[in-house]
């Protein structure tokens, strides 16, 4: 099973630390908490996709946070482990 998502800057939520979080719910995602991130992906000023190296975690409840050093029009890939 697959989750694709896609964000933009209004997704993203300043931290104090000065990086932005966007939140994809287990409950939206479905994949329980066994599953991975596959591509994440960033529009850039060309309008190109280009491969993002980015910071997430998987909370224990199953949640996906992603984090950027700044809003951006991206998205990500999440698989469930079979």
């Amino acid at each position: 099973m697959t989750f694709p998502k896609s964000f933009t800057t209004n997704s993203f939520i300043e931290q104090p630390d000065g990086q932005f979080k966007a939140t994809i719910p287990a409950s939206t995602h479905g994949l329980g908490i066994n599953y991975r991130v596959t591509k994440m992906m960033r529009r850039n000023s060309n309008l190109d996709w280009e491969n993002q190296v980015a910071t997430f975690k998987i909370l224990e409840n199953g949640d996906f946070e992603y984090y950027v050093s700044e809003p951006c029009i991206c998205k990500v890939l999440l698989v469930g482990d079979e």
